[in-house]
């Protein structure tokens, strides 16, 4: 039960993550096209 909790946490972690790097590069090709 722990070990899953903990899991979990760690799916959400990386979920978190790839939607911060997806907004920054999405971010990153906005500024390069307007350049």
């Amino acid at each position: 039960m722990g070990s899953m909790l903990i899991f979990c946490g760690f799916l959400n972690m990386g979920v978190f993550l790839l939607k911060l790097i997806i907004y920054s590069l999405g971010t990153m090709l906005i500024v390069a096209s307007r350049v």
